[in-house]
């Protein structure tokens, strides 16, 4: 199969709508769920508004949970979560997508979703 940018995106929604899929039962209507694409990897956060009248900020922001990448020359899936100096670190590695995602769904450790 050619890679083209077409095939890339194709793989991008679909991965983007696996995590979606398996996180579905998190999604609430005031804190929706939210999957981004990123450079490197996938990002799974909640799209927040801003609270308050002093926020500068007055657009939608994401609280970032966990952020999952796929290490090809490995060829493992590598976990990460966001500590509250808001830095990402290293959580574990996994051989399958479908095990990383299990462990960000049930957050043994309450690091992803507290």
């Amino acid at each position: 199969m050619e890679f083209n940018e077409e095939n890339k995106e194709q793989k991008a929604d679909f991965i983007q709508r696996k995590i979606y899929q398996a996180l579905k039962h998190r999604d609430y209507p005031k804190l929706p769920l939210k999957i981004v694409k990123v450079r490197n990897g996938y990002i799974v956060g909640y799209r927040r508004q801003p609270y308050g009248d002093r926020d500068p900020i007055k657009e939608p922001y994401l609280e970032k949970c966990a952020k999952i990448q796929y290490i090809k020359s490995r060829n493992i899936w590598k976990l990460y979560w966001m500590r509250s100096d808001l830095k990402w670190h290293g959580y574990d590695e996994y051989s399958s997508f479908e095990t990383a995602i299990k462990e960000i769904d049930e957050d043994p450790n309450g690091c992803f979703f507290g």
